[in-house]
C-alpha cells in the first residue's frame, strides 16, 4: 500500500496532512515506517 492509499482510505484530504500526523503518532515517516517492518 503507498502512502497515499492510506491517505485516503483513512480520510485524509491531502498526503501532507497524512505524512504531518503519521510521524507525530509513530515518530517516523510513512517511508521511513515501511521500510523498518518490510519482510526480509
Amino acid at each position: 500500500m503507498t502512502a497515499l492509499q492510506a491517505c485516503y482510505q483513512n480520510g485524509f484530504r491531502t498526503l501532507s496532512n497524512f505524512k504531518r500526523q503519521f510521524k507525530a503518532a509513530t515518530h517516523h515517516t510513512p517511508t521511513t515506517y515501511k521500510e523498518g517492518y518490510q519482510l526480509k
